[in-house]
C-alpha cells in the first residue's frame, strides 16, 4: 500500500477564491491567509492532522479485508484505497474531489446527478465549492479519463447536471 501523502496547508500574503481553488484542485487540503490568526491556523492543521489519521487507520484496518471496486468500460476504481486504473492497467491519479464526483456517478450510472448533490460532497469535506468549480472538476476528470479511453465516459445533462454513461458493476475480489 503506499505511504500516506503528508497533509498540505496552504499560507499566502492573499488568498482569493480563484487561488484557493486552485491550491485545492492541485492537492492543498485547507488555504489560510497570512493574516489570519495563529490560532486558526492551529485549529486547520489539527483538523488536517485528525482527517490524516482517521485516513490512515482506515487504510491499515483493511490490509486483509476484500477489495472492493467499481468496473465500468475496462477500468477499476478501487474504492477501499481511492485508485483507479486505466484499461491498460496503469495507475491515474486524480485528485480526492475527482474521486468523491467519480464515485457518486458510479453508484447510480445512467442516473443524472445535479451539481447541487456533487457540490454536497465537498461540503460535507469542509469546502465550500461553486458551480463553475465543480464544471472545471468534471471538465478535468473527463481529460484524464479521454487520454484513455475512446469514448465519453461522463456526459452532461444541460441545465440539470451529469450522468455517467457506461454500465457499472461491483466487485469484491479477496486480495
Amino acid at each position: 500500500m503506499d505511504q500516506a501523502r503528508p497533509g498540505i496547508l496552504v499560507r499566502a500574503d492573499t488568498v482569493d477564491e480563484i487561488d484557493r481553488i486552485v491550491a485545492l484542485e492541485l492537492g492543498a487540503d485547507d488555504c489560510v491567509s497570512k493574516s489570519c490568526s495563529s490560532r486558526e491556523v492551529n485549529a486547520r492543521v489539527r483538523s488536517i492532522l485528525r482527517r490524516r489519521s482517521v485516513e490512515q487507520t482506515f487504510c491499515t484496518n483493511r490490509t486483509n479485508q476484500p477489495i472492493k471496486q467499481y468496473l465500468f468500460a475496462g477500468w477499476r476504481l478501487n474504492i477501499s484505497d481511492q485508485r483507479i486504473f486505466t484499461p491498460s492497467g496503469e495507475r491515474l491519479k486524480i485528485t480526492n474531489s475527482e474521486y468523491m464526483i467519480l464515485s457518486c456517478l458510479l453508484e447510480s450510472p445512467g442516473s443524472i446527478k445535479d451539481r447541487t448533490a456533487l457540490r454536497g460532497l465537498h461540503v460535507e469535506d469542509g469546502r465550500d465549492v461553486d458551480a463553475r468549480s465543480m464544471d472545471v472538476i468534471v471538465s478535468r476528470l473527463r481529460r484524464k479519463l479521454a487520454g484513455h479511453c475512446d469514448q465519453d465516459l461522463i456526459e452532461t445533462v444541460r441545465g440539470r447536471g451529469y450522468r455517467f454513461i457506461p454500465p457499472v458493476t461491483f466487485s469484491t475480489n479477496e486480495s
